[in-house]
């Protein structure tokens, strides 16, 4: 049986382990997908997630996240909770569950922490 446990000295920035079972809850870069560089809705084949860190530009700390890593292009995507809820709706809770299915990006947007609206990527069931 593979390890699934979560272990935070194992996140990177974007080149670390690629997991393909566990609990989504378990398994919390480079190339990530931002709301600029889509020109419209775009599907995805999920491959897994990757364990990644990043230093948060207004406070300065580092922050630790997941990305879901898609099977059929080179760029991740950094999820939040309202992303991993998606993802729980659409495929469960067990990653392996989510492996070969496939999920719509789309631009939306969002209010951040200082009040203004910026753009954002959101993912949905495929259409």
């Amino acid at each position: 049986m593979e390890d699934t446990s979560f272990d935070a000295s194992e996140f990177d920035k974007g080149t670390g382990e690629i997991i393909t079972s566990g609990s989504l809850s378990e398994a919390s870069g480079k190339s990530f997908f931002s709301a600029d560089q889509l020109t419209g809705p775009e599907t995805h084949e999920i491959k897994g997630f990757r364990k990644v860190s990043f230093t948060d530009k207004d406070t300065g700390e580092t922050r630790n996240k997941r990305a879901l890593v898609f099977a059929d292009v080179g760029r991740h995507l950094t999820l939040n909770a309202t992303m991993e809820g998606v993802l729980r709706d659409l495929f469960g809770d067990r990653i392996e569950d989510m492996i070969g299915k496939s999920v719509e990006l789309y631009k939306d947007s969002t209010q951040n922490p200082q009040g203004m609206r910026v753009s954002c990527v959101r993912l949905r069931a495929t259409r």
